[in-house]
């Protein structure tokens, strides 16, 4: 009698699971199974605290421990987002990416990937989700950036080639290239149909280049980065003499912008961007002499002198030709030039 009595509830729960199941990935509607047998629903903080196996609930399921000898990773207890996005190497540029992306679109989930846990309070500040490399797996996502530096990674065409298996294939997957693949060194412009080298660390960037347009992703050829703090500037300001000439062109584009540019890939009609690849750069190229002359008219450089460059010949250089990612993706740039940077910085 008590069995028939309960019958009808148990049976109105399985119709609700049911039904919630047809907007639920596989781990979330595990979660919502596991929250209807007791499981905790108070939120906790985003990340974990290194590979000590800390206990990390997010939404309703408690995750913690160590399985098979990797971490627990984060788990997103809800359907996919449209714009929910995964970066890999969230560093400088995956990190201005992150509070871009989450100014756009305040309720996507945003997962940051790292190799160690060092960022990962900084990350969580900007509303990322964490995880470092050796975590557990976590399921298809629909949009991926993959913005990790090629210096930390043994087999870095391999490592893009993982991360587009990661992919779903619903949104945009971005890796961030150079425009170091170029042949051109002597002043022209060159435009994403230019020709490019056959230097190692070009074929490194143009395997992986590769890869990415095959997989129907997005490719974005970035010009030299920046911040006040970090750039060819910067080191240029502290060592005295530099073997290069002093007229010698160099194209830039500050972090922010590149962040930007990604964004705009993001936020672009899929069918104008797959399968395509765009050159990034503020399309001011400035001379070494030039780009010192800016940085050392900051505060920030007070204590810097102008270095000796000491060669009077070697490569010009290279001009950017960015109207592709004007037309296309509507982007420009928030600073024209390195030396506006400098100007609206000046006292930082």
């Amino acid at each position: 009698e008590m069995a028939m009595a309960m019958l009808p509830r148990l049976l109105l729960m399985l119709t609700s699971i049911s039904a919630s199941s047809a907007f639920l990935s596989a781990p979330a509607l595990s979660a919502t199974l596991g929250s209807r047998a007791g499981f905790s629903s108070h939120p906790t903080p985003a990340c974990g605290a290194g590979s000590t196996g800390a206990s990390l609930r997010l939404g309703v399921k408690a995750i913690g421990g160590q399985r098979g000898g990797k971490r627990d990773g984060p788990t997103i207890l809800r359907a996919a987002g449209e714009h929910d996005l995964l970066v890999i190497g969230a560093g400088v540029l995956g990190g201005m990416l992150i509070e871009q992306h989450k100014e756009k679109y305040p309720d996507a989930a945003v997962i940051a990937e790292t190799r160690t846990t060092d960022k990962h309070a900084a990350l969580t500040a900007k509303g990322a989700i964490c995880r470092i490399t050796e975590d557990s797996p976590i399921g298809l996502q629909p949009n991926v950036v993959f913005c990790a530096a090629p210096g930390a990674n043994p087999d870095y065409p391999g490592e893009v080639k993982l991360a587009l298996k990661r992919w779903s294939g619903v949104g945009k997957f971005v890796f961030t290239s150079s425009g170091g693949v170029f042949l051109e060194e002597d002043g022209q412009k060159v435009n994403e149909q230019s020709v490019v080298s056959d230097s190692a660390r070009a074929k490194k960037l143009l395997d992986c280049e590769l890869a990415v347009v095959e997989g129907g992703g997005t490719v974005v050829r970035l010009a030299g980065l920046y911040t006040l703090d970090r750039g060819a500037h910067n080191y240029w300001c502290k060592v005295g003499s530099v073997d290069s000439r002093p007229d010698g062109l160099i194209g830039l584009l500050s972090y922010e912008d590149a962040a930007g540019s990604v964004l705009s890939v993001l936020s672009c009609e899929k069918e104008k961007v797959k399968g395509e690849i765009f050159l990034i750069s503020d399309g001011m190229e400035q001379s070494r002499e030039q780009l010192c002359e800016a940085a050392l008219s900051t505060s920030f450089y007070k204590d810097s002198t102008m270095p000796s460059f000491t060669r009077i010949d070697g490569p010009i250089g290279k001009r950017y030709d960015t109207s592709k990612a004007t037309s296309v993706l509507g982007w420009k740039p928030r600073y024209e030039s390195f030396k506006r940077f400098c100007e609206l910085n000046k006292d930082t």
